[in-house]
């Protein structure tokens, strides 16, 4: 996939907006940590704001394209925010059930090395 030229936020936000979408996210299935980190990701795209319900088990996630982006265009971004979000998800998960195994992966390899000297007294 080809890398999209960075655009500065505060043109994005300076951005006259003829189009505002509004994503809702379940947080029942995507931690809010995770959300923010996506959100942040697509800070030059056109994301604009995240807010979350008093329940604290919904978010919306606001989107504001100018008119010089097409409906196609607008589509696109959105899809690819919603997959971005959850490959984010996923690999929290990986990383999380894997902690243990690479915790013992660096024992081991640091188990061998003079890092302490060990007196044979």
């Amino acid at each position: 996939m080809a890398r999209e030229a960075k655009v500065p936020l505060s043109a994005v936000q300076n951005a006259p907006a003829s189009r505002v979408r509004d994503i809702p996210v379940c947080l029942k299935a995507f931690d809010l940590a995770t959300v923010k980190a996506t959100c942040y990701r697509f800070a030059a795209q056109g994301y604009r704001s995240l807010s979350v319900d008093e329940s604290g088990d919904h978010a919306v996630v606001t989107f504001a394209f100018p008119g010089t982006v097409s409906p196609e265009a607008e589509e696109t971004r959105v899809e690819q925010f919603q997959q971005a979000l959850l490959d984010q998800d996923l690999r929290r998960q990986v990383s999380e059930k894997t902690t243990l195994a690479r915790q013992l992966i660096l024992a081991n390899a640091f188990a061998d090395t003079a890092l302490v000297d060990r007196d044979d007294a």
